[in-house]
């Protein structure tokens, strides 16, 4: 889970590459679901019925006709 106060208060990070995205880039976003936004207005594709989760695992997993395509999103995690 991420840091509840605001040290450090963001949720994922993402990780993206070539079209339809930025050139390399690592972001943060405060929640998973923004994440899944972006994604979403990036590509056109809808979340529907998916569960945040369901998206995340879609998206990650997603396979592009450009194989050097990528978008990843992290959850953080603290011990």
């Amino acid at each position: 889970m991420h840091d509840e106060g605001d040290f450090f208060p963001e949720e994922c990070a993402v990780s993206s590459y070539g079209a339809p995205f930025d050139e390399a880039c690592d972001d943060v976003y405060s929640t998973v679901e923004d994440a899944i936004k972006e994604w979403c207005s990036k590509t056109g594709m809808e979340q529907g019925e998916r569960t945040n989760k369901q998206m995340m695992d879609f998206i990650n997993e997603y396979e592009y006709e450009d194989t050097e395509v990528y978008f990843y999103i992290r959850k953080f995690t603290f011990e």
